[in-house]
């Protein structure tokens, strides 16, 4: 083959690889000022910036990526954005909703559906995705954060930050089955491998369960209120929000071990990495910044400007 042609197939191929491992947006909501902020993952520039209901608190997307879902806890309804347009395509408003304050919501895995945890009603909405309308209810523990699924699909685990718990829920019969003791102020939670891992903020420890006996198998003490969860798509890392310690702590998922802390801004809260497990952002309410983190260096590598408060944080690969 012709050197000149070579030198070009191998400069194309390194291109396209890297434009895939870059390409992707970072969705943030600023509970402040009513928004969402959607920033390109690469070039770090504003997209857009779309309004939202009141206090927009979490944001999450469709498996096929082209829809996003904003939780907002000021007017008690989620949004439905479409992601190519960033128009609101729908708003989910049920009379049933109010007053629960919707936290954090979900797709299932293989239904049409959108779980969404409601911390002031200590139970699970489920909407149905083609009408947008909710279909049920399902009681919890109380103040539940957020919803996450089995890989199968067949469970929910809904951490409860009061009742200090996770409540198991078998999808088929929308009923609790069980209630798993973690630790005070359970928040952030994450499938990681074969176990779930869940940041307890108000008893300064990490909750490892195990799904299969329905139990805790190690605790893990922090420093001071851990808070978002999040871990790289290998399994191999958890990192670990600490709220009062203004850090990101990395932590080996097989062994447990500590592998050191990354400085971030005031009141870190949540926390997202790029499905290229390059990258790790993560909102800090008090500064109106997202901090971007290389996660094979270990460190901050840029500070971007958002809105006011900004809490939650979703990456969306394109």
């Amino acid at each position: 083959m012709n050197r000149g042609i070579i030198v070009a197939t191998v400069l194309v191929l390194f291109l396209v690889s890297n434009m895939m491992a870059q390409d992707h947006s970072v969705w943030v909501t600023n509970e402040l000022q009513h928004d969402v902020t959607v920033i390109d993952g690469e070039s770090e520039r504003v997209l857009a910036t779309i309004n939202t209901g009141q206090k927009p608190h979490n944001v999450s997307f469709s498996r096929d990526g082209k829809l996003a879902f904003i939780a907002n806890v000021g007017s008690h309804t989620i949004d439905i954005v479409d992601t190519a347009t960033y128009e609101i395509i729908a708003t989910v408003s049920s009379p049933n909703l109010a007053g629960k304050k919707p936290h954090g919501p979900t797709m299932h895995p293989r239904r049409n559906e959108l779980w969404v945890a409601n911390p002031a009603g200590d139970d699970v909405a489920i909407i149905n995705l083609s009408s947008y309308e909710v279909t049920e209810f399902v009681p919890v523990g109380d103040a539940p954060a957020l919803v996450i699924f089995s890989r199968d699909g067949d469970m929910a685990y809904v951490p409860n930050g009061n009742s200090a718990d996770i409540s198991v829920i078998d999808v088929a019969t929308r009923k609790v089955i069980t209630s798993i003791p973690t630790g005070e102020g359970a928040m952030g939670t994450s499938l990681v491998g074969d176990y779930i891992w869940v940041a307890n903020g108000g008893s300064n420890t990490v909750s490892i369960v195990d799904p299969s006996i329905q139990r805790v198998v190690r605790t893990l003490r922090l420093a001071t209120e851990p808070h978002g969860l999040a871990s790289t798509p290998d399994g191999k890392m958890v990192l670990v929000v600490l709220r009062g310690s203004d850090a990101v702590l990395f932590i080996d998922a097989r062994t447990y071990e500590p592998l050191g802390a990354v400085g971030v801004q005031e009141r870190p809260d949540s926390i997202a990495v790029s499905g290229d497990g390059e990258f790790a952002y993560v909102t800090n309410r008090s500064s109106d910044t997202v901090s971007k983190i290389d996660i094979e260096l270990r460190k901050t590598v840029s500070v971007i400007r958002v809105g006011a408060g900004p809490h939650g944080v979703d990456v969306l690969q394109r």
